[in-house]
Formats: C-alpha cells, structure tokens, sequence
C-alpha cells in the first residue's frame, strides 16, 4: 500500500489502508473476534484476514476530531454519515477519549486509515485515521474521499482489488500514467492497482453495478468516479443489516374532516428481506368527545413503511407512534396485533366492557418468554371518562391470556393491542411496566414522574426504549390529551413521565417498555 500526499500529484487522492502495528496481528484478531465472532472466515492465515474486520451490526461508534479546521470539521461531519443510511452501525462525535475512531488532519502524513476494528489496537492518544487534504472549494472530491476513508473505517477494502470488479483498465494506459505520475514501476502497478484479492477475501461477492466508492480514485481518461452506488449500498447492508430494535417516533396531524391520513417511514437502515412493524401509542391529542384512534400498519418493505391514522371525521387528532423494526426469522422475539373483534366479550349487567381470549405464538419458545403490550386503537363511549386496558396473563411457552377492558360507566366498541414476546433469558434486551399508582394514589394530576432500572441486562451504552400506552383513565372534559415519555437514559435505568397535557388530566394510567441494549 503507497502513500502519496496531495503535494505529490494534487489532481489524485491516494489512499492508503494502515496495516496493523508490527507485533499487534495476534491482538487485532482477538479483539475482531470479540467484537464481533462472525469475523471468524476459513482463511488460516492470520495476516491474510484483512477483510474479517467488521464491528457487530447496531454498533455505536465513537469519532473523536483532532484538530483539523472548522470547514474540515463541518465535512467529515456531513459525509461520514453516509454509510449510516445503508449500514446498521450508528455514528457520534465526542470531545474526548475513549473513541473508536480517531481523525487527524495532517497534509504530511498521507490519507489513510485502519480497517474496521483494527482500530481497536491503536493506542487512544494516536490517530486511526488521516486526511492529508480535505480542503476548501471542492465538495465533491471531500465528499468522496470522507466517505472512502470511513468505509475503511467500518471494514471495506479497496474494491479494486476485488477479482469480480469488473473495472475496464486499460492496462497499457494505466502504467503509463503511474510511471510518468509517481514513478511507479510495472511490479508496483501490478501490486497496488491490479492484484486481487484471494475469492474468500474479496468484499463484494458479485459484479460491481456502477462502480464503487471503495476503488482508488483515479484519472477519468483511466476509468469513472462514483459515491455510494446500488452495489456499495447493498453490500454493507448485508455486512450491518437492520436488525431487531431498529425503532423510531412518528408524529402525525389529522384534521377535522378527513377520516385517515398515511404517512411513509423509513427505516434508518435497510433491511435484507422487509420486516415486521409493532406500534404503540405513546401521544394522543383528540380535541373533540369522540375517544376515537386507531394506528395501523401497511405496505412494509425492506426501506419502509406505511403508517395509517384513523378516526371520525368530527375529530383532529394529533398522535405520536412509537414503532419498532423486528426481523421475522429472530428467534428470540415475537409481535403480533390483537383486536376485541377476535377475543369473546365477557357478559356484564354493568356498562362496562370486558374481553377475553387466548393468543398463540407463531412459533414456540424454549422458555416462557416476557410478554409487553402496546394499545394501537380504542373506540370508546363518547362523552364518558376514556378508561381502557389491556392485560397479558398466564404466559406459557406456547401463549399467553389477553384481557382488554373498561369499567364503570365507559364501554369499548372496538379496541386493538399490539404484542410484542421476547426471550426472558437474553440479557440484551428487558421490559417491565410503569404505572402512575406505583407513585401516586388514584387521582386526577396532571403529570407523575418515576423511574425504572433494569440493572441485570449487559449494557455497555444506555439501550435503546420503545414505551407506550397499555392503560388509560383521564377527566371527562375534551381533549384527551395525553403522552408517556422517557429521559435521562443511563445504562442502569431511566427517568419516566406521563402527563396529561392542556386541560387533560390522569386518574391513572401505564405504560409498558421494552429495551434493547
């Protein structure tokens, strides 16, 4: 691998993959293997495993700056992101150490960085990473060298060593150029620019469509530049494809006389095959006596979906979803969406409803899992007190009992939980319920604090908190307007709030949770 420096030959940015540390080879796989134990290839070559570098999927990855002006700042900040949209790894900027990634601005020293979690063998005062220019003028070429060198960063090679490239040189041509450019010799050109990669080394596994961002840049009269194309995109996926836990917030506003409105979500990741989607409602604004919602999903693909408000046309609304990605072949975790049109009512003499009913999973578990729920939709007497819940009982390996009901005065005329089943051995992921009685007695008040810890589960970052509504019992008085919602996230509990919001009042109300480390 060469290093040349802007001054050398300022038209060509030449980038270098930093080999590891004379004597950390052993170290480096370990700590490859420790990250992430799929590294692990047939390859029995340690110094041949150059390609076995990649950080675990949903890693969150530290990227401190050392130095550099504030353009240069501002660029790798804008550009670096860009694997984020195709890879399931996250990205933050931090002001000091520890950080997995390091960046310095040093025009002598060449554009380079580690592979992946090679990183990880670099002492923290040292760099992982360099950019020899990234100055002003030209966004473009920043633009592509930020993104090229944090591909190295997250594991990727140069893609024009990869034997099924499939890029047109002209080879008569191309020594030609590095000899008159560089003074390389042909034995150079043939290591740097023409040799491949072993088969089970190469990063793409089929013909690069378009290019890739991960080849040398080169002269247009030697072959074309590229960003991120379909085959880049499409082969870090498959490295950090969207998992389990992938989750977010969507806000809508429905008005008065319309009675659905859809909305399209992305994922912040693609997905290799389209998920399942669970909601919950964690914010409900109806400004009129209909206590009317119903939130659904539709149309999933693998970069997004279709979320659908509905309700009478005599009510806006306002309402926030949380909603949560969940791969259909996890073993561990389970979904699915239950309705009173599928459970048996309960007789009663009192004007109160209660529904009952079995649900079975779609495949058993080894153990019996922990079981949360999340109300989506409720039809209830208009002009009564809202009062609704849904409770999950008797939990086998096999199912669990749901029960959704009211009481005193209110009935439902239709409700909707969804389920969401995971494993009560991972130690990544836990839930649990907060109640406002667990602080509070029964009475109105417009917002109740507590806080929840969850110290048995194996967090290294405060995990990731999908929450909402499974209970509700607000003043009569429109609107209903309520919102459970979490803060101060640690890696040992968090902070809750459910609060009535404008005129609107609690008696009670809870929620469930479910966290991801």
């Amino acid at each position: 691998m060469i290093e040349m420096n802007s001054t050398t030959a300022p038209q060509i940015r030449i980038c270098t993959q930093m080999p590891v540390p004379s004597g950390l080879e052993g170290e480096a796989i370990k700590l490859a293997l420790l990250e992430n134990p799929s590294n692990l290839n047939s390859s029995t070559d340690p110094t041949r495993r150059i390609i076995n570098r990649l950080w675990p999927r949903d890693r969150l990855l530290s990227v401190r700056l050392l130095g550099g002006t504030l353009s240069q700042r501002n660029k790798v900040h804008r550009y670096a992101t860009a694997w984020t949209k195709h890879a399931n790894l996250r990205l933050t900027f931090v002001d000091k150490d520890p950080a997995e990634i390091r960046v310095r601005f040093d025009p002598e020293k060449g554009t380079w960085s580690y592979i992946g979690t090679d990183a990880l063998v670099v002492a923290q005062e040292l760099p992982t990473m360099n950019f020899s220019w990234l100055g002003d003028g030209d966004d473009d070429a920043a633009a592509r060298i930020v993104m090229h060198v944090f591909g190295h960063a997250i594991g990727l090679v140069h893609e024009h060593r990869n034997e099924e490239g499939g890029i047109p040189w002209d080879r008569l041509a191309v020594c030609d150029y590095y000899k008159k450019t560089f003074e390389w010799s042909e034995d150079e050109v043939k290591k740097h620019i023409f040799d491949y990669y072993e088969r089970d080394l190469s990063q793409f596994s089929s013909s690069v469509k378009g290019g890739s961002i991960m080849r040398f840049e080169v002269p247009d009269s030697l072959t074309t530049k590229h960003p991120i194309g379909e085959a880049d995109g499409d082969f870090v996926n498959s490295c950090y494809p969207g998992m389990t836990g992938s989750m977010g917030i969507v806000k809508m506003h429905v008005d008065k006389g319309v009675t659905s409105k859809t909305t399209e979500v992305e994922f912040p990741h693609k997905f290799m095959e389209p998920p399942g989607v669970a909601i919950g409602l964690k914010e409900i604004n109806l400004v009129s006596g209909f206590p009317v919602v119903k939130a659904g999903v539709c149309e999933v693909s693998k970069e997004n979906f279709q979320l659908d408000i509905h309700r009478p046309k005599e009510v806006s609304a306002d309402v926030t979803c949380n909603w949560m990605a969940i791969d259909t072949d996890d073993p561990d975790i389970q979904f699915g969406y239950a309705s009173t049109t599928n459970l048996t009512i309960v007789p009663s003499q009192e004007q109160y409803s209660e529904y009952v009913g079995s649900v079975n999973f779609q495949r058993p578990f080894r153990l019996p899992p922990k079981v949360a729920i999340f109300l989506n939709d409720f039809d209830l007497t208009k002009g009564a007190v809202p009062r609704i819940a849904a409770t999950v009982s008797k939990i086998t390996t096999s199912g669990f009992y749901l029960k959704v009901e009211s009481w005193k005065q209110t009935q439902i005329h239709s409700a909707g939980v969804t389920w969401i089943a995971h494993s009560s051995d991972r130690a990544d992921i836990s839930s649990g319920t907060i109640d406002t009685t667990e602080v509070r007695s029964w009475h109105l008040q417009k917002r109740t604090t507590g806080s929840a810890g969850f110290s048995g589960m194996n967090c290294k970052i405060p995990p990731r908190v999908f929450i909402g509504f499974q209970k509700l019992c607000t003043d009569h008085n429109p609107p209903l307007h309520v919102r459970v919602n979490v803060e101060g996230i640690s890696t040992i509990s968090f902070k809750w709030v459910i609060e009535g919001l404008e005129e609107c009042q609690i008696y009670t109300a809870s929620a469930d949770y479910i966290l991801f480390a």
